[in-house]
């Protein structure tokens, strides 16, 4: 009886999670921000001396088994075009809301730069930002 009965709980507590994940369409990136700290004001403009840019990539949903990957990419600036900078690769996430962190130690060049952010392997949102 009480092996049932946790059966039923544990069938219950899975049902209120999917249902709570409320998007029942395609997985997607539902927003995305930019900041130097992380929870930090939204922002596509950096200085040079911002060594830290944080992202925050929120989905439409929960995706168990999810693999995610962000490409921090160099796009036109004083260093050189279409530059990889870094990537990020996540696995099995267990939330809506992905964190990544791009770190520089010395300053940034400046010009223009973009963020692509991949859902189990196809590009879902690119975001430009600029480092003036």
């Amino acid at each position: 009886m009480r092996r049932s009965l946790l059966r039923v709980v544990a069938l219950v507590a899975v049902a209120v999670a999917l249902s709570a994940c409320g998007d029942s369409g395609p997985l997607a990136v539902k927003n995305v921000t930019l900041s130097t700290t992380e929870g930090g004001a939204a922002t596509t403009t950096f200085s040079p001396s911002d060594h830290v840019i944080h992202a925050a990539i929120e989905l439409n949903r929960i995706e168990p088994g999810l693999t995610a990957r962000t490409v921090w990419t160099a796009v036109d600036t004083e260093a050189g075009q279409g530059i990889e900078v870094a990537s990020n690769e996540f696995s099995s996430l267990a939330a809506n809301t992905i964190q990544a962190k791009l770190e520089l130690p010395n300053d940034w060049p400046t010009g223009t730069y973009k963020l692509d952010v991949y859902l189990n392997g196809s590009l879902a949102t690119s975001v430009d930002y600029s480092v003036q």
